[in-house]
């Protein structure tokens, strides 16, 4: 599974994951990403880059939110 393709379709994939690998696979890689930009984050960067960094950290931990969310929907 690419998730970065561009044919990726992740609503069918979501669907289809009935075991939740799908959905744990693409949360680890948007922990993966938010781990990166706190290093990235610790390290040092402009007010304005740390700003920027912050919100996509933020879109990460929505996203991982969101996933779960949709992932539930036809299982309730």
């Amino acid at each position: 599974m690419d998730i970065m393709a561009e044919n990726f379709d992740l609503a069918a994939a979501l669907k289809a994951d009935e075991d939740g690998a799908t959905l744990r696979s693409l949360k680890d890689a948007l922990t993966t990403l938010q781990t990166r930009l706190r290093r990235t984050m610790d390290k040092g960067l402009s007010q304005k880059d740390f700003n920027v960094a912050s919100n996509l950290q933020r879109a990460c931990m929505i996203s991982q939110d969101l996933l779960e969310q949709f992932w539930s929907q036809p299982r309730k």
